[in-house]
């Protein structure tokens, strides 16, 4: 089960993890947290998650770091049922992280 403290950590030891993969100068990814991740964030909810739900368009080459950390890219199978302008209402998550991975959540998509 995944906190929202844990849920915080996770994230910032993807960046780092990606960070000593991929080269920051020509590697960048947006990663867009929905469902239950999204709604622990905002305090919407107080139980714990099971996972943390992704979509992003260049995410494919963080599969394998983010199944360390309980993550997964299965909602993008449903991104063409997304609005066009998802990314518009997309929330900046505030982490400081290594610049590589910009992260935003998602509460209202349609």
């Amino acid at each position: 089960m995944i906190n929202n403290d844990d849920f915080i950590t996770r994230l910032l030891a993807l960046d780092t993890d990606a960070a000593l993969l991929f080269d920051p100068t020509a590697d960048r990814f947006e990663l867009y947290i929905i469902g239950g991740g999204a709604l622990l964030l905002q305090d919407y909810i107080s139980r714990s998650t099971l996972d943390i739900d992704t979509i992003g368009g260049n995410i494919a080459q963080l599969n394998s770091l983010m199944t360390r950390y309980d993550m997964n890219a299965q909602a993008n199978a449903y991104i063409d049922l997304f609005p066009e302008d998802y990314r518009v209402r997309a929330i900046k998550l505030p982490l400081k992280t290594k610049k590589l991975i910009t992260m935003y959540f998602l509460l209202r998509i349609w």
